[in-house]
């Protein structure tokens, strides 16, 4: 008994630890929209710095869904930003009437809470939180917090098994009845489950089911992340050639990219960059955004602010939006192990870029209005940024 007691503590405080990892991995969305992106990178940097260099591990770092491109052609992909706000938040009132519902039941009665949103599951602050955890899977889609959402969902699972353990021992038959009439995380019961035992009930054997059933998780949840990536990479507005991937922020068609970068390569200036490019493994990322735009994850120079003292952003151009000049930002892709990737999978094998030539193209007069040397102090050139 008090061994079982032993391990039930330790469950806790292990799920806790890795609540708090989770939080502090998924909440670099919020540090990176900040003014203090650059401070708080000064903590991320070593460790997303090694698993972004490390030939194995690098993908964990990158994102499989569109971060700062602010118009796609696919209508679902427009949503993903505002579903995960409202999934984060919605996830967090459900969590704290949850949570108050407990508090107060202990500081009034001495039973097991069973009323209010209880009714319905008997978890409902740990579905609050995977709730609240998938909206910011969705605002900062990275593969490391892919991962450490998954090992959250089993910390969720096994902790409530915890705590409906000591429940039973605590409230008796009572407990045993309310465990009959409800579901763990969801209201509607499913059958299938109810007949299906998975995992053993005690010995080796249950640790070794769980280690493979966690392992096949993790292993459907990359593969289902890099299909959506695929997929996102054919939604976003950009050209794909052999040495470069080239992606415009805002809704531009093709014909309209390939005419920017065709006026772009008639200077003087881009065949001198580009040469390097041309001979060597090295490929090129170039982004091109309205003249007034400007985004941290981008290595370029700063753009002057309006009078009222602020910075345009591509989500807050319509996409019918008639733009004349644009800049073009023309970067060196570094590619991990110095593959030689073409098109899409430049964007795939990409773990820094190197800022290289800025342009502003007048579109409809077919003119290169002025040319910028690259930026000199970007603080965040180190740190693996999404690159779409």
């Amino acid at each position: 008994m008090v061994q079982e007691r032993a391990n039930n503590k330790m469950v806790k405080k292990s799920f806790w630890v890795a609540l708090a990892f989770y939080l502090l991995i998924a909440f670099e969305f919020f540090y990176m929209v900040s003014p203090f992106a650059a401070y708080f990178y000064s903590v991320y940097k070593p460790g997303l710095a090694f698993l972004n260099n490390y030939s194995n591990l690098g993908w964990l770092s990158s994102t499989f869904l569109p971060h700062f491109v602010a118009h796609t052609s696919s209508p679902l992909l427009k949503l993903i930003g505002q579903i995960g706000v409202v999934l984060t938040i919605g996830g967090l009132l459900m969590f704290i009437i949850g949570a108050g519902q407990v508090y107060y039941n202990k500081l009034t009665r001495k039973k097991a809470v069973t009323g209010g949103v209880y009714i319905f599951i008997r978890h409902p602050q740990y579905a609050a939180l995977a709730i609240s955890g998938l909206g910011l899977l969705l605002l900062w889609p990275r593969y490391l917090v892919l991962l450490s959402y998954i090992t959250m969902l089993f910390f969720y699972y096994f902790l409530a098994r915890v705590e409906e353990v000591e429940c039973e021992r605590k409230f008796g038959d009572s407990y045993r009845e309310y465990l009959k009439k409800t579901n763990m995380f969801f209201p509607i019961r499913f059958g299938l489950f109810d007949r299906i035992r998975i995992l053993p009930r005690q010995g080796i054997a249950r640790y070794l089911m769980i280690l493979v059933f966690y392992i096949g998780s993790c292993f459907v949840g990359i593969g289902a992340a890099d299909l959506v990536k695929n997929w996102s990479l054919e939604k976003i507005y950009a050209v794909y050639e052999k040495d470069s991937a080239t992606i415009s922020v805002t809704r531009l068609s093709k014909k309209s990219i390939s005419e920017l970068l065709s006026l772009a390569r008639k200077e003087a200036q881009y065949k001198t960059i580009h040469e390097a490019i041309e001979e060597g493994p090295q490929k090129a990322i170039n982004y091109i955004m309205p003249t007034d735009w400007s985004a941290s994850e981008i290595p370029m120079n700063p753009v002057p602010r309006r009078e009222n003292g602020g910075v345009d952003s591509p989500h807050g151009y319509p996409e019918d939006k008639i733009v004349d000049r644009y800049r073009i930002v023309f970067t060196r892709a570094i590619q991990r192990n110095q593959q030689s990737s073409e098109g899409k999978e430049i964007l795939h094998n990409t773990i820094a870029r190197i800022p290289l030539l800025e342009m502003i193209i007048d579109l409809p007069k077919g003119k290169v209005i002025s040319i910028s040397d690259p930026v000199k102090d970007y603080r965040l050139e180190e740190v693996p940024l999404p690159l779409y």
